[in-house]
């Protein structure tokens, strides 16, 4: 029942602010995140272990931001790079990025993905409204592919950070 709890929580934060962008220097090492769920999943595993980054402005939607120059050399610069998968960093096919640092933590649910039709619309605020046609990309709003995504997370960071490992575990 507690992770019910977390799935408005959640939906609104995804669409939501995230924290400050940081200087490209600040910004260099540690884990990116590509959404505020992946950011707080991380923060909450590897403590105190790694910094964990959203390089999206608060005032813009961050499944359709798109990173400057400087956002991409941090990119190209850090630890690992967390991504949603299922569409949503639309950027990321524009963009050289470390594959070998690079974690699509929907990839284990990839064939349980839900199509959008273009029927249902939403608005950001004064952006009026627009439809997310083709891919739901919300997979953190469903509590058990949330679970498989924070999975995917702890996995990733356990491989980077093995002598932490038994601790990382334990804060997931």
């Amino acid at each position: 029942m507690r992770c019910l709890c977390l799935v408005p929580l959640l939906g609104t934060l995804a669409c939501g602010p995230g924290a400050p962008p940081t200087s490209p220097v600040d910004a260099a090492s540690g884990v990116h995140a590509v959404n505020y769920p992946l950011q707080y999943f991380a923060q909450r595993i590897a403590g105190e272990h790694l910094e964990v980054r959203f390089l999206a402005p608060p005032d813009v939607d961050p499944a359709f931001w798109s990173p400057r120059d400087e956002d991409i050399l941090a990119l190209q610069s850090a630890e690992l790079i967390l991504l949603n998968g299922a569409t949503y960093a639309k950027w990321i096919d524009l963009v050289t990025v470390p594959l070998e640092r690079t974690v699509v933590t929907s990839a284990a649910f990839e064939g349980e993905l839900l199509e959008l039709p273009a029927t249902a619309t939403h608005s950001h605020g004064e952006s009026g409204s627009h439809a997310h046609v083709g891919i739901d990309f919300n997979t953190w709003l469903d509590p058990t592919l949330a679970r498989q995504q924070a999975a995917s997370v702890l996995a990733a960071l356990v491989d980077h950070l093995p002598d932490h490992a038994k601790e990382l575990r334990a804060n997931a």
